[in-house]
């Protein structure tokens, strides 16, 4: 077989590289005069450049920087994007600057906050032949000036001019210009600095990806500003967890749950940003003490009160505070009645959280949602809905004996004796003065035993916080 004339590179170039070769190589003194080559006209001007010659021109560039993503995946341009909003510099710009912080606070805290801030520019628009245009009619401009900026924002109620100056110049920087320089961005760039809704958005990313790097207990952290927002529109977090989270009413809320509460309070955007920073686990039900830990422990203090004085006895308590039998508390017979108790927490601040309907009342149902949102209810009675004879039992020996170990001592499980009959069991609690229904008791205590018999471990452990059965 005869081999093939083999050609040179010259002949494989495309005709158009082959003529801006000659002409390269036929006028040195126009190739001089443009810079280096007439390449670097085209490079002047991307638009005039084929897709090879500009794969070509990007090769020879050598790494891409971070604006020149229009031949990434979205994927890599998120993933690098999301990278660099957390490196430390990026950081510090937003979590440095207290005007900054102030700004992304009110933003995120607001019901549609970023929405509204969003509406402030103009959109594109598509006309009936399917070409776009931008509306430049009451929506807004095609961008807006500082001045602009911060008479708009103080419309909508943000209380700092200063402070928004300092977020547009922030804003400002998220420009294009002033990094790359680009001819095209020099001829189009306005006479007064603007910012655009892009420069916004791009502002708003980095804020949600540096909120996300914060822990919940972090002051501006995605869960903390939600817990302001709660406090602004309810006056306390518990009653707003009552009111607008825990639309189930069992004083645990699942993820879908809290998200459509999220929806409902305008804060649609962040509800999955604000779990995530709260937990992980998507499945397990979020506790109020997960949401706002500095009232859920004084919820907690109030539990641990009636759980020693009345024996977590919900009804019994409320007797005893309601010693009008009016139905409801004001706030000073309520604080007159836990004092008595011996509580010396916040107590308005249950007040606040417990009187679901704002008036100034608490209700006897107001009262018992104690049991439902507090983890004593859930530890020692497994939820103010569980019913029946255990839960009767443990309220009775924490109430009338002060203790679980008191009654296994005056049942006679001492050191010899550590196991006892059902129907024995059920004598000496009825003995004892036990008003429930003592047989029914013994034999779902026995039921961990086999049925016939109860161990003193077990009924030690049942009785101290075991779930009822």
């Amino acid at each position: 077989m005869v081999p093939l004339p083999r050609k040179s590179e010259d002949e494989f170039a495309s005709p158009g590289a082959r003529s801006r070769a000659s002409t390269s190589a036929s006028s040195p003194d126009l190739a001089e005069a443009l810079g280096a080559d007439v390449g670097t006209a085209f490079r002047l001007d991307p638009a005039r450049m084929t897709y090879s010659q500009r794969a070509e021109h990007q090769k020879d560039q050598g790494p891409h920087s971070e604006d020149e993503h229009c031949t990434r995946s979205p994927t890599s341009f998120q993933k690098r994007t999301e990278n660099y909003f957390h490196r430390p510099s990026s950081v510090s710009r937003l979590s440095a600057n207290p005007a900054i912080t102030q700004f992304t606070d009110w933003a995120s805290s607001t019901p549609n906050g970023w929405d509204q801030l969003h509406q402030m520019f103009v959109r594109e628009d598509t006309n009936p032949a399917g070409g776009t245009y931008m509306d430049n009619g009451n929506q807004g401009m095609r961008g807006i000036v500082k001045k602009r900026w911060v008479i708009l924002l103080r419309n909508k109620g943000y209380p700092n001019d200063e402070g928004a100056a300092e977020v547009f110049d922030e804003i400002l920087k998220e420009s294009r210009v002033d990094q790359k320089g680009r001819l095209g961005d020099v001829v189009n760039a306005p006479a007064e600095p603007t910012i655009t809704l892009a420069f916004l958005k791009r502002f708003e990313r980095r804020a949600v990806s540096v909120n996300a790097t914060l822990t919940s207990r972090d002051e501006q952290s995605p869960a903390s500003r939600f817990v302001k927002l709660l406090v602004r529109e309810r006056g306390s977090s518990l009653r707003a967890w009552r009111l607008d989270l825990d639309a189930r009413g069992t004083g645990r809320v699942a993820m879908v749950d809290f998200t459509n509460a999220c929806r409902q309070l305008g804060v649609a955007s962040q509800g999955k940003l604000i779990w995530n920073n709260l937990r992980q686990d998507k499945v397990t039900p979020l506790e109020f003490h997960e949401l706002d830990p500095k009232e859920a422990g004084n919820l907690e203090d109030f539990a641990e009160t009636l759980w020693s004085t009345v024996g977590f006895d919900l009804a019994k308590a409320w007797l005893f505070l309601d010693t009008n039998n009016q139905n409801y508390l004001s706030f000073d017979e309520f604080k007159a009645g836990v004092k008595r108790l011996g509580f010396d927490g916040d107590v308005r601040l249950i007040f606040k959280g417990l009187d679901s309907a704002g008036l100034g009342r608490m209700t006897r149902a107001d009262f018992e949602y104690v049991g439902k949102v507090s983890r004593m209810g859930h530890k020692r009675l497994g939820g103010i809905n569980t019913k029946g004879a255990i839960t009767d039992l443990i309220t009775w020996v924490q109430r009338e004996l002060g203790g679980a170990h008191e009654l296994i001592v005056k049942i006679g499980l001492g050191s010899g004796v550590r196991q006892i009959l059902v129907g024995d069991l059920a004598a000496r609690l009825t003995a004892l003065g036990f008003e429930g229904d003592a047989l029914q008791a013994a034999a779902r205590a026995a039921r961990l035993e086999g049925g016939t018999h109860v161990t003193a471990d077990t009924l030690y452990s049942l009785l101290s916080g075991g779930k009822p059965r």
